[in-house]
């Protein structure tokens, strides 16, 4: 037999990966669900749930918002690379006996502990330090899903000894929910630098790059329901000519490493948003 490659090794992992969202996939749909929010087993709430529905917003914007799964330095004008991969979102904790956001906009009231979002990531380098990318994905037991693109420029790249720096703007829609449009547009400083990780008789066969990353996303929502259900399920709109209130900013800071063996690349990054949950990405590909 011949001996398991990296490629075999980074196949098998993602494919792991993959399979921990399979539960999501033969379960009945996970869809947030706005007009839901105003009810709790059954019963009528004796008061809207405001404060629920801004938790779900700030949770959706984290989970919709194109994730900060890249590394500093661009692909280079020359450069191109897909990657598949999984978003994890880990809903704020349930704690005593008041309902949350995320419960109370799921019908059955048991949403599960954690989101999965299946999709894909591309990015294509550009003369001068720029970079333009695309992003979609569909959220595992749901009709629901994202899509967003982006732009890069990378003023300081592959200046060693300096660390590579990179600055992002980005947007992000939230699709599939007849009750609520969303947007999310985000912008991001990204610092890292890319390390030798093996190299055979004299040859670099792979390469680590780390990263960090600080932004803020400023979230916009609408709910599209009767203004009475809105009224009842809490749900005002966010930014927007005719909105209730301004649109939601949120602060979010990012880290992760990708590491490449030849052609095939592996990314992991960590997201974290401190009023919304945390996401964490998991995505192999190619990278021309």
């Amino acid at each position: 037999m011949h001996p398991e490659g990296p490629f075999s090794r980074m196949r098998r992992l993602f494919l792991a990966t993959l399979a921990v969202a399979s539960p999501a996939w033969g379960g009945p749909p996970n869809d947030v669900t706005i007009s839901a929010m105003g009810s709790w087993e059954g019963a009528p709430l004796a008061d809207p749930p405001t404060e629920q529905y801004d938790a779900l917003v700030e949770d959706l914007a984290a989970l919709v918002a194109n994730p900060g799964a890249l590394p500093a330095a661009t692909t280079g004008a020359a450069g191109f690379d897909a990657i598949a991969g999984n978003t994890f979102g880990f809903p704020r904790p349930y704690a005593g006996d008041d309902p949350t956001g995320w419960e109370l906009s799921h019908p059955d009231g048991k949403p599960a502990d954690w989101t999965s979002t299946l999709g894909f990531m591309a990015r294509k380098g550009l003369p001068w330090g720029f970079e333009v990318g695309a992003r979609g994905g569909w959220i595992a037991g749901s009709s629901q899903g994202v899509f967003g693109g982006f732009v890069r420029l990378a003023p300081l790249e592959h200046s060693k000894p300096a660390p590579d720096l990179s600055l992002t703007a980005g947007y992000a829609t939230y699709v599939g929910n007849p009750e609520l449009a969303m947007g999310v547009l985000d912008l991001d400083a990204t610092i890292g630098s890319r390390f030798r990780l093996a190299y055979f008789k004299g040859v670099t066969i792979a390469h680590w790059e780390p990263w960090f990353t600080f932004g803020v996303l400023r979230a916009t929502a609408t709910p599209r329901v009767a203004d009475d259900v809105a009224q009842r399920s809490g749900a005002v709109s966010y930014g927007g000519k005719n909105a209730d209130e301004p649109a939601m900013w949120l602060l979010r800071y990012s880290a992760g490493f990708q590491v490449t063996t030849n052609d095939v690349a592996m990314r992991w990054s960590f997201d974290w948003a401190p009023r919304a949950m945390p996401t964490l990405t998991i995505g192999l590909g190619v990278a021309l």
